[in-house]
């Protein structure tokens, strides 16, 4: 429940322009440390989400091995899935940084493997901080 509220609190923190990534960074100790696997993708997958949003990219590929290897090794396919998935995961990101063929496929790829609600978002929307 910890881990939860702090994920929460670190995108509301976002939302208002905050620096969100010190209760980031705890919601995913706390998940980590009391061995909750389900809380733990979910602060992985926001952190990776949120750095991808504010365009920080060099941050995002640096959690994205993690994250990615966590979500696997606990079969955590649904965070696993937001790692990867067009509005927020990698494909957006390289989108984002004109690199439209690797996007493409790598959103190919992954596009039968989503959710309905990943299909029907809407484009990753960035903000410059």
């Amino acid at each position: 429940m910890v881990s939860d509220a702090l994920d929460t609190e670190a995108w509301q923190i976002r939302g208002m322009g905050g620096d969100w990534t010190s209760p980031m960074q705890v919601a995913l100790e706390v998940a980590l440390s009391g061995g909750h696997e389900e809380q733990a993708g979910r602060a992985f997958a926001s952190a990776y989400m949120m750095y991808g949003d504010d365009l920080r990219f060099e941050e995002a590929e640096r959690s994205y091995g993690d994250a990615l290897a966590y979500c696997e090794e606990h079969d955590i396919g649904t965070f696993a899935v937001c790692l990867q998935g067009p509005a927020h995961g990698r494909s957006g990101a390289k989108r984002t940084l004109g690199r439209m063929p690797v996007a493409s496929v790598m959103r190919c790829s992954i596009s039968t493997s989503l959710s309905p609600w990943n299909r029907l978002r809407p484009p990753v929307q960035l903000r410059r901080r």
